[in-house]
């Protein structure tokens, strides 16, 4: 009989091998790496003013540039490749779910692949 402790245990291993959960990790990583490096400039004693702004300026355009649709196409094909590696599972679309009429019910998108999926829940 399984002790609660070890079914925590396999209900927590099922869900780090999911795609979703390797996805939202590495994407997190992805920005909080770039915020980190820019935190460590900042908080430098000796940093003038322009190498804040500068600092400040390139973090900027790095967030601008993932959220243009080739360097999400990379980070995806990039994820997935990785994923492979890892013996993760497929990206895979959530099971689509109407909400309840008394919310308004009305029409709510359907993704037809999980690349957009993940790019809607990206930006």
């Amino acid at each position: 009989m399984l002790t609660l402790e070890m079914n925590m245990a396999l209900k927590q291993s099922e869900y780090y091998e999911k795609f979703e959960t390797y996805f939202s990790l590495r994407f997190g990583f992805l920005l909080f790496c770039c915020a980190e490096n820019t935190s460590k400039v900042l908080q430098a004693k000796d940093i003038s003013i322009q190498e804040a702004v500068s600092t400040v300026l390139t973090t900027q355009a790095f967030y601008r540039r993932q959220r243009q649709d080739d360097a999400f196409d990379k980070f995806f094909e990039g994820v997935v490749n990785d994923s492979h590696g890892l013996g993760i599972g497929e990206p895979i679309l959530p099971r689509f779910r109407r909400p309840p009429s008394k919310f308004g019910g009305g029409n709510q998108h359907e993704f037809d692949n999980p690349s957009k999926y993940y790019r809607k829940h990206m930006l």
